[in-house]
């Protein structure tokens, strides 16, 4: 009984020294990027799913945006598509941060006037135009600042 009792043990203790050191700390709504004199930007832990979509399993960009503007996500609600630019930091941080499809294409807020949105392939980090009809992933970001006016 005592050898079962220190084995239940010591898989609990491994179990969570594994889940903290792959598990990215949640802080200011999620995941934080970058912050650089006093400002930075924070990426949701997770992409978007199908719940965010109404029920559909497509992601066009319409509803990525609209997704990222009704989210509410650990008591903040200034959630919206990252620019191209946050996107390619989402890209290089994307191990830190975690849970992408690496092999996803992800929506941008950058957008024409001509049904087009940029995105970025994460296989390769390569940036591109696509159709906003297209159903690609989202992942949500919010800036923040320490600063107070």
């Amino acid at each position: 009984m005592k050898k079962l009792l220190l084995l239940t043990l010591a898989i609990v203790t491994l179990t969570s020294l594994v889940y903290s050191q792959t598990t990215p700390a949640i802080k200011r709504g999620g995941v934080i990027v970058y912050e650089k004199d006093g400002h930075g930007l924070v990426a949701a832990p997770t992409d978007l799913g199908p719940e965010s979509y109404y029920g559909s399993t497509s992601r066009p960009w319409i509803y990525a945006e609209t997704g990222c503007e009704k989210l509410v996500l650990n008591g903040y609600s200034d959630w919206r598509l990252p620019t191209i630019k946050e996107l390619n930091s989402l890209y290089k941080n994307m191990d830190k941060i975690g849970g992408f499809d690496k092999s996803g294409e992800y929506w941008s807020s950058n957008e024409d006037n001509y049904g087009w949105a940029r995105c970025l392939l994460f296989i390769d980090g390569k940036q591109y135009w696509n159709m906003k009809v297209s159903g690609l992933e989202v992942r949500c970001v919010r800036t923040f600042s320490y600063l107070t006016l």
